[in-house]
């Protein structure tokens, strides 16, 4: 499973993808060069070898490609409510599995919040991870207002909605995008 992941994550560069291609190093596993397709966003990414295609991604890219996760549902609502984010595997058609992964949340942070509701000042968690995911690390520094599963483009609009309402606005993140 971390192989195939590893393989299909080595071209990336989103911060999960890096947590996936790290894991094997520490492990002593064998990473093939894999062939990376054009990345679905908001979705994962679908990447071939020289023996098959590896799909890895949260469940849109696998209802897309019609590979049915009913049988690990309730682990990935799980690990979503742990506040990580569920990384399903795919080879060739057939689950294999998931991973987890999640972002550990700075020292700082519950504490730079806290100073920024001191201040009245609105604060609203915007991700593209689950809302499950996305309301469980929110809590984990203090943020009251979440929106989850945005893509890229939509976090930009919501800034801009916001400034159209008066509003005054910073944004703070990883910089992704």
């Amino acid at each position: 499973l971390l192989k195939y992941a590893a393989a299909a994550q080595q071209l990336s560069s989103h911060p999960l993808a890096r947590c996936i291609t790290a894991a094997p190093e520490e492990r002593d596993v064998i990473v093939r060069p894999a062939k990376q397709l054009p990345t679905v966003a908001g979705q994962g990414i679908v990447a071939e070898d020289a023996e098959g295609t590896t799909l890895v991604g949260n469940e849109k890219l696998f209802v897309a490609h019609n590979i049915d996760l009913a049988m690990i549902s309730s682990a990935l609502d799980a690990a979503r409510h742990a506040g990580g984010t569920p990384l399903v595997v795919a080879r060739d058609g057939k689950l294999l599995g998931y991973l987890s992964v999640a972002d550990a949340v700075s020292p700082v942070a519950r504490e730079a919040v806290a100073h920024m509701l001191a201040l009245k000042l609105r604060t609203l968690l915007v991700s593209g991870d689950h809302r499950t995911t996305a309301e469980a690390a929110a809590r984990a520094v203090g943020i009251d207002e979440t929106s989850a599963e945005v893509l890229p483009a939509e976090k930009q609009a919501i800034i801009k909605r916001l400034q159209a309402e008066g509003e005054r606005t910073a944004m703070i993140g990883d910089g992704i995008n």
